[in-house]
């Protein structure tokens, strides 16, 4: 489990990576993801508040995430 945030924090020790992505919202606010490394993991679950469309291209280009979104 992780979660994401919009306050960025230094790498180092215990974070080891840091993904940074358009947030969902259409704020213009850069969100991030730590300790999250994509080629890791068989199948990362997004879910996200807002429409599946909302998310942004870094996310929709993995081959291995599933966004989880409402129905809108």
């Amino acid at each position: 489990f992780s979660a994401l945030t919009r306050s960025p924090i230094a790498l180092g020790g215990a974070i080891t990576t840091m993904l940074s992505f358009s947030d969902n919202y259409g704020l213009g606010m850069t969100n991030f993801a730590y300790n999250v490394e994509p080629s890791d993991w068989d199948l990362i679950v997004l879910c996200v508040e807002t429409s599946a469309d909302s998310v942004d291209e870094m996310w929709k280009d993995l081959d291995n995430v599933l966004v989880v979104s409402p129905t809108l």
